[in-house]
C-alpha cells in the first residue's frame, strides 16, 4: 500500500504518513491502532522485532510504560537481576513465549480475558 492511499485510509496526507514512517512524529496509540486496522495487522506486527532473536529482553526493551511491571514477570523471583544496558528487570523464557504468544491473540476482549486470567491466578504481592 503506498503512503498516499495509507494517508488517506487515515484521514492524513502523505507527508505525515512519511514523518511517522521516518520517526520525525510519533505514533500516538489510537493512530498505531487505526494503521493496523487499515493494514489489516495486529497490533503485535509494528513490534515483532522488538522479541525476535534473543532469549532475553528487558521490560524496558519492551517498551514499557508509566506503571511498573508486575514482579511475576521479572526473571526469578528477585528484582535483582536486571539487564546491564538499562537497569530494567529481565524477562525469563517462560515470559518471553507468554508474550510472544499474547501479541497473536487479535481479539481485544478475549485479550483482556486473559490478563484478567492470569492476574486471578497470580499470587498476590
Amino acid at each position: 500500500m503506498s503512503q498516499e492511499k495509507l494517508g488517506s485510509a487515515l484521514g492524513l496526507t502523505f507527508q505525515q504518513v512519511q514523518k511517522y514512517e521516518r520517526g520525525a512524529n510519533k505514533v500516538g496509540a489510537s493512530r498505531l491502532y487505526e494503521m493496523s486496522r487499515v493494514l489489516n495487522v495486529p497490533i503485535g506486527f509494528f513490534f515483532d522485532d522488538l522479541i525476535s532473536g534473543t532469549h532475553e529482553r528487558s521490560i524496558a526493551a519492551l517498551g514499557g510504560g508509566f506503571a511498573e511491571p508486575p514482579p511475576t514477570f521479572f526473571k526469578g523471583d528477585d528484582a535483582d537481576e536486571a539487564a546491564p544496558e538499562t537497569g530494567a528487570p529481565m524477562l525469563d523464557d517462560m515470559s518471553l513465549e507468554l508474550l510472544r504468544a499474547f501479541q497473536h491473540v487479535s481479539d481485544a476482549r478475549v485479550r483482556q480475558h486473559l490478563v484478567n486470567l492470569v492476574k486471578s491466578m497470580a499470587a498476590p504481592a
